[in-house]
């Protein structure tokens, strides 16, 4: 499995796998993490975004903050 920089193409996936991955967390912190609510778009326009690629599709994202 490829890790490759994120595509357009793959924000829209990106948002599902996290939208899957902590929407358990939602009613125990009370509001949706941050995770949730990332501007992939932005972060991939950035080059901060990056997929882990299978046959089926995205499998799982890495997205870089800046530090600071």
């Amino acid at each position: 499995m490829p890790l490759r920089p994120a595509t357009p193409a793959d924000v829209e996936r990106v948002r599902a796998v996290a939208e899957a991955a902590y929407r358990p967390y939602v009613a125990e912190i009370g509001r949706k993490p941050a995770p949730m609510i990332a501007d992939f778009a932005a972060a991939q326009a950035e080059g901060a975004l990056y997929v882990l690629e299978e046959p089926d599709g995205v499998l799982a994202y890495i997205h870089l903050y800046p530090k600071g």
